[in-house]
């Protein structure tokens, strides 16, 4: 009877502070998910568009050397040729598979890889927050933010099921995760270097991801203000540079492909119908489309929605995932303050963009948008949550989770093939 009584949920949740644990057990959950939908982890999406991207880049082109066969829906179609108006780091990271593989490499494997990695990951960086004294957290409640993150947001709908946009934002969420590792846990010019290095590689898998580095900027230049004035300035020189240089050669790639350094494809793109009118009128970003993004990113509930179309438009990250409603908690906090205010501004500059987009993320369940400042966020919520209730926690936990189970489950039974 001793080793049930051990078999607790609160020992579950414990096991949430092994990264590894936590690798394993998400990669099982998000593949049975994609298994569900797809019928194995080991076949490609049905827009794989990074696999072809790679296979250009392999032979010395900047447009498509094969067409995609299923589909060209979002491909930038110009001068006769198909490109894609995403940056390309992704598609760096294909290549040696590719190479090795063909552009028939699982991109749904890929994701689920460095989905669960990320999750792994999470479980460091709370450790190693909590261990600066940047939060305080028991291990139980650092097990359940890791729960909550894996299962309880957006993150959950976008890993099992590969794609150009969601592997793109996957990927996004580790290089800034790995961003925030390297300003708590590197010391000296090396902390300025990989960070930079992983912010500029996150910049060239979302552009605006570079807006998520605020914080860690700040922590690395405030645990080296004593340094010496000359030292300290040499460090961000040596951080600055690789988003100097990815800025440069994105430049680059822009001018070889369109003629202008600020072009992406973006007008010669094959949007979704719902899309071209306001394209047409208002471009790809403006203050037109801001009522309506605010609307779905923090307002609307799907599960009340009229029709399909509005179900999948987006969702409250708050009422979805109400953990996140630890944030406001943060005003009683008058620990850490500067930080605390590094990371608002972190995910405020981050979400500009994202409120001005013309698209709410249409389709999706939830604000998956909002996974581009998920980790200030997480941590901010880390800060609020600490004199909470375990109980009450938990339960705001599982309905989260209850939450985005649904989303899933409507989301690859309803909509994509």
């Amino acid at each position: 009877m001793k080793p049930l009584r051990n078999f607790s949920f609160s020992n579950i949740v414990l096991l949430f502070n092994s990264p590894l644990f936590t690798f394993i057990f998400c990669f099982v959950v998000y593949s049975l998910f994609s298994i569900y939908r797809h019928g194995s982890i080991l076949h490609t999406s049905h827009y794989p568009y990074f696999n072809y991207l790679a296979d250009s880049f392999l032979h010395g082109q900047l447009n498509f050397r094969i067409i995609p066969p299923t589909t060209t829906h979002d491909l930038v179609f110009f001068e006769n040729k198909f490109f894609a108006y995403w940056p390309p780091f992704p598609a760096i990271l294909f290549m040696p598979f590719i190479a090795i593989f063909g552009v028939n490499f699982p991109d749904i494997l890929f994701t689920l890889i460095i989905g669960s990695l990320s999750v792994s990951l999470i479980v460091i960086l709370l450790a190693e927050l909590n261990e600066k004294f940047i939060i305080s957290l028991d291990k139980y409640k650092q097990g359940l933010l890791v729960i909550f993150f894996a299962f309880g947001t957006p993150y959950i709908t976008m890993v099992p099921l590969g794609r150009v946009w969601f592997t793109s934002l996957v990927l996004g969420v580790l290089l800034v995760l790995l961003t925030y590792l390297a300003s708590i846990k590197l010391e000296g010019l090396l902390g300025f270097l990989v960070a930079g290095i992983t912010i500029s590689a996150a910049m060239a898998t979302r552009m605006h991801l570079f807006l998520a580095g605020i914080w860690p900027a700040w922590y690395l230049i405030s645990k080296n203000w004593q340094k010496p004035r000359k030292q300290l300035l040499g460090y961000i020189v040596v951080g600055l540079m690789p988003l100097i240089i990815t800025n440069l050669l994105m430049f680059y790639y822009n001018y070889a492909r369109f003629g202008n350094i600020f072009d992406v494809g973006l007008d010669y793109h094959q949007m979704a119908s719902i899309f071209i009118d306001d394209y047409s009128k208002y471009g790809a970003f403006n203050l037109f489309y801001l009522p309506k993004n605010f609307y779905y990113q923090f307002i609307a509930y799907p599960l009340f929605a009229r029709d399909a179309m509005t179900f999948f438009m987006g969702g409250s990250l708050f009422l979805l995932s109400p953990v996140y409603f630890g944030v406001f908690w943060v005003i009683k906090n008058k620990e850490n303050r500067p930080s605390t205010l590094f990371l608002i501004l972190s995910i405020f500059l981050t979400n500009i963009p994202i409120l001005l987009l013309m698209g709410t993320g249409w389709v999706q369940f939830g604000p998956r948008y909002s996974l581009d400042y998920s980790i200030p966020l997480l941590i901010l919520t880390a800060i609020g949550v600490k004199n909470w209730s375990n109980r009450n926690l938990t339960i705001l936990v599982l309905i989260s989770i209850i939450h985005y189970f649904f989303g899933l489950y409507s989301f690859i039974t309803m909509v994509y093939p």
